[in-house]
């Protein structure tokens, strides 16, 4: 034993009633001093952007219903913070799940398939975020709050991520016709899936790169929760 090495304590607590995204602490005493190694565990990329101002975008680690998986987070776009949910185009042939889209996140296309977090990450994001965001490669995007959404009067929110359009509002019908319909994705045709609308401002948030009306966009679009 090196003689300079005078004690080693090791310390694993392990406290009846604290929940997996807390903090456990192994302290090792070496020569007298204290050590802490603390292991932080995050739940969404927002949880992240706010005890990292400065976190870039990029995959992280995230800890959803007590499993680790790899996020892509936006940090930047629309105030930062957002967790990747759904990749697709404006061509769906099939919905592919993938709980590890930061391992997957691409900005080129990701041809006729939408690569997908299943619905119970889905669902768990419903009830613990509260704003959702389409957005583009090239910085275009619109978002509103999960529970406005919620109150689209054609299509509420949708409770899955396999369709194409997740919600749609209109002021008077619902025939996409007179000019005052709101949507995200298009499920009218197989041409359309990644387009947005937001001829009434239902959108709290909107950036159509001077398109007033939608997101027209027909390479990869992607679907955030924050």
């Amino acid at each position: 034993m090196n003689n300079y090495l005078k004690k080693i304590v090791a310390l694993f607590l392990c406290v009846p009633g604290l929940s997996y995204a807390d903090n456990y602490v192994m302290t090792a005493e070496v020569i007298g001093v204290k050590e802490p190694v603390v292991n932080t565990v995050y739940s969404s990329c927002n949880d992240i952007k706010n005890k990292k101002s400065n976190a870039a975008s990029g995959k992280y680690s995230i800890s959803v219903n007590d499993a680790s998986i790899s996020a892509y987070c936006e940090m930047s776009l629309n105030g930062g913070g957002w967790t990747l949910m759904q990749m697709r185009t404006s061509v769906i042939n099939s919905y592919v799940v993938n709980n590890n889209l930061g391992d997957a996140y691409t900005t080129a296309s990701v041809g006729s398939n939408a690569y997908t977090v299943d619905d119970t990450i889905w669902s768990y994001y419903l009830s613990k975020a509260s704003e959702i965001m389409i957005s583009t490669p090239t910085g275009l995007y619109g978002s509103i709050t999960i529970a406005k959404a919620k109150t689209a009067n054609c299509k509420p929110l949708s409770t899955t991520l396999k369709t194409a359009m997740l919600f749609h509002n209109e002021s008077i019908e619902c025939s996409f016709s007179g000019g005052d319909y709101n949507f995200m994705g298009l499920d009218l045709d197989n041409s359309r899936k990644n387009f947005a609308y937001n001829l009434t401002g239902f959108y709290q948030n909107w950036y159509s790169g001077g398109d007033p009306n939608g997101i027209l966009y027909t390479g990869t679009a992607y679907i955030y929760v924050r």
